[in-house]
């Protein structure tokens, strides 16, 4: 079995190999987005590991004279801008603040009784500390009282409708993210949005020799 550095640095480094970036794109069509970015996503371990110091993470210095750093920077910038493009609708499918998250907006706590939910959560946290000093002063009978309290606690809790509203709305981001990941990349979502998204990945493609359609100074 290779050990993870073997394995980690046989690993070849994702690098277009079209001379535009249009043509790069189109190759990535009918890809899933998971597929098409995890390559690129690699790139930045391999260079968090390559450029690693003392056992911290690095990467590759921009003004190197070293033209194969040089050209690692560059590999890297183009990986991020891209990942940055391929997935810039994720945050439709993300949590967001945990002040603005749905079940933490007080319509909906009060409508899913959120009180009792939280004080359940509470008097379970001190029952639990007072179980724990009845098991270390080995008082076998309170400890016992107190075990089951904590477990009626928590089959409150695991049961109560704003527990179970909180995870139907987190599972319902998870699937929605997933399926985001695993759809397939069409030609529509891969043109130029004339987003700065876009345009970083034509100058950072630029940097790697490569050409593109839109025109911008670079």
């Amino acid at each position: 079995m290779k050990s993870f550095k073997i394995y980690f640095e046989s690993r070849d480094l994702a690098v277009p190999r079209q001379d535009t970036l249009e043509a790069f794109l189109r190759s990535l069509e009918g890809k899933t987005l998971k597929d098409a970015k995890d390559p690129f996503e690699f790139n930045r371990f391999h260079f968090s590991h390559k450029y690693s110091f003392a056992g911290l993470p690095g990467t590759p210095d921009k003004d190197s004279s070293d033209p194969e750093e040089q050209h690692d920077y560059n590999i890297l910038e183009f990986s991020k801008a891209l990942v940055d493009f391929l997935q810039r609708d994720i945050s439709k499918y993300g949590y967001g603040k945990m002040e603005d998250r749905e079940y933490n907006q007080p319509e909906f706590k009060k409508e899913y009784d959120y009180e009792s939910y939280n004080k359940a959560r509470s008097d379970q946290a001190r029952t639990g500390m007072a179980r724990n000093k009845a098991r270390r002063e080995g008082n076998d009978e309170e400890y016992k009282r107190l075990e089951k309290k904590y477990q009626d606690l928590g089959d409150f809790i695991s049961n109560h409708k704003y527990g179970n509203a909180m995870r139907m709305i987190d599972r319902e981001k998870d699937e929605g993210r997933e399926k985001y990941y695993n759809t397939p990349l069409t030609a529509e979502y891969l043109k130029d949005d004339g987003s700065e998204l876009y345009t970083k990945m034509v100058t950072t493609f630029a940097k790697l020799g490569g050409e593109s359609e839109t025109v911008i100074d670079v």
